[in-house]
Parts: structure tokens; C-alpha cells; sequence
């Protein structure tokens, strides 16, 4: 996977919060990918702080505490695909109201949908944040590049959370793990599911479908959590149409075949990890002939 120089960067970080009020700003706190790659960066400051939530049913908070943020403070956009349009009103609230403070972007990219149901930052916007970021790190190539087409110089380390990932033990190979955004392969999920089922059974592997999505009652995301962590130690064989099913399959060495109907799947799995082969959501017919022959 490459030397993504993580821990270097964490470690400079750490120096820097230590003697800093630190905010931490990442996407969803209900999806696994944002919030792995949130707890990574918490873990592995090992400081405290102030975290901030993107999604729409937190951000008049997040708003208005960017608002009130002080040059001495310290900011650190990790955890997601913050550089998407959605995230717009959080963007331009730090570039207007900007103070002086050391921004950090940790790990973050783009998602960009191949049906246009969401897309990247404008270029303006783009520019705006290169010309205040302390430090610009970012998940992929297709991220790197919207900043050094501008000539900002910009780190590409991989995502936060294969730190997290590759701490994990590996046991057996007991499940071929199908993970799912059903928004991106809706019309031919079923098909999915029947094909994936059928080379589970030739290969000798347990069927089992996860969605990435955390339960919000606390009790059923502890079990969701438990039961994750115990089917990426034991998976065989990812087939996945959701980004973090491939960072984390990557990350832990277990074979994967990548569903895109997303340019940033596309832009991790042949830029950032250099891999070859990888299936359209109407691709379900060839799927045992793609993986068995």
C-alpha cells in the first residue's frame, strides 16, 4: 500500500495540540468509514479534543463554534469525504470566518458520484482552503491533484483509519464479506446478493452483508461494532461497493473485488492502491468467472 507517513504526521500534530485548544471536525458519526478514520486520529494524537460533527443534524453547532474560533486555537478536518458539496456550508463558514488558526486536513477526500446525487467542492472553494491550511493531507491522487492544480502542495497518506485497520488480528478465512452502498447499486443489489451468495458457497466461505452504517442506540452500535471488527478478522474474500470495504480489506492484505459506480472507489483502488480489475454495478453476472478464474 505505500508508505503513507501517518504516525510522522501524527506525531508533529501532537506537539502542536499539546500546547493548543484543539477542535476536531469529521463527517458522520453513523457511518463506519468517517468515524474510523475519526477514532484513528483521536488515538493516535492521544489528546483531547473538542470533536465536530459535519453532518446536517450537528452543524449549527459546529457552525457556530467555528465562528467563535480564536487565532491560538488548532483545527483538524480528518474523518470523511469532507471536500464533497454537502459539506459547502462548513467550508465556506471556516474560510469567511478564519481567524489565523492552524488548520489541519488529515486524511480527508472527495466522493464523487458517477449519477451526480453528490459531487466535489467548487474550484473557488478548493483554492479558498489551500490558501489558509497549515498542512494539506489527504486520502487519494484524485484529492491530491484538485490542490496542486493550483500549485498548493498537498501529502497524499492514505486514510486514517488503516491505522486502526492493520492493528487488527487475523484469524480464519471464514466469510466472504459483502459490503453495501445500496444507493450506488439499488437497482441490482438482488442480483448482488445472489451472486455473491453462489461463490461463497463454491469457495467455502460464509455469506455475510454489511452495510457500514452504524445503529444510533448505543447498545446496538457496541454490537454492530463487535460484530464488524469480527468479520474483518475473519474475512476471505471483500466484494465491495463502499470505499472503506476497500481501505480496510486493502489494509488487512484479503483479496477484493471493488464495485464502482463512484469516481473516488475508481480513484483509490487504481491511484492510491494501484489495482487492477474492478466491476460496474451491472457487472454481477461475471462475478464468480471474475474471481474464480
Amino acid at each position: 500500500m505505500g508508505d503513507f507517513r501517518l504516525l510522522e504526521l501524527s506525531d508533529n500534530l501532537f506537539t502542536l495540540a499539546r500546547i493548543l485548544t484543539s477542535y476536531h471536525i469529521y463527517a458522520y458519526k453513523t457511518n463506519v468509514g468517517d468515524y474510523l478514520s475519526a477514532f484513528a486520529i483521536k488515538k493516535y494524537l492521544k489528546i483531547n479534543t473538542e470533536d465536530l460533527l459535519g453532518d446536517g443534524e450537528y452543524s449549527a453547532k459546529t457552525l457556530n463554534a467555528i465562528c467563535n474560533l480564536k487565532k491560538e486555537d488548532i483545527v483538524i478536518m480528518g474523518g470523511g469525504g469532507l471536500l464533497m458539496d454537502y459539506f459547502l456550508p462548513l467550508w465556506n463558514t471556516i474560510i469567511n470566518n478564519y481567524k489565523g488558526y492552524k488548520l489541519i486536513i488529515w486524511g480527508i477526500g472527495e466522493c464523487l458520484n458517477k449519477q451526480a446525487l453528490y459531487t466535489g467542492l467548487p474550484n473557488d472553494v478548493i483554492k479558498s482552503i489551500a490558501e489558509i491550511a497549515t498542512k494539506i493531507s489527504v486520502r487519494d491522487y484524485s484529492s491530491q491533484k484538485r490542490f496542486s492544480d493550483y500549485g498548493f502542495l498537498s501529502e497524499m497518506v492514505g486514510c486514517p483509519s488503516t491505522m486502526l485497520a492493520a492493528s487488527w488480528p487475523k484469524r480464519k478465512k471464514k466469510f466472504l464479506l459483502h459490503v453495501v452502498h445500496s444507493q450506488l447499486v439499488k437497482d441490482t443489489l438482488p442480483y448482488w446478493r445472489d451472486s455473491c451468495i453462489k461463490l461463497a458457497s463454491q469457495m467455502g466461505l460464509h455469506y455475510v452483508e454489511i452495510n457500514h452504517i452504524f445503529p444510533r442506540k448505543k447498545v446496538k452500535r457496541f454490537l454492530y461494532w463487535i460484530a464488524l471488527r469480527f468479520y474483518y478478522e475473519n474475512v476471505g474474500l471483500i466484494v465491495s461497493s463502499r470505499l472503506h470495504g476497500i481501505i480496510l480489506g486493502s489494509t488487512r492484505c484479503v483479496p477484493i473485488i471493488p464495485i464502482s459506480n463512484d469516481h473516488k472507489i475508481e480513484s483509490y483502488w487504481t491511484g492510491t492502491l494501484e489495482g487492477k480489475g474492478i466491476l460496474s454495478p451491472s457487472n454481477f453476472d461475471i462475478l464468480g468467472q471474475f474471481v474464480l478464474s
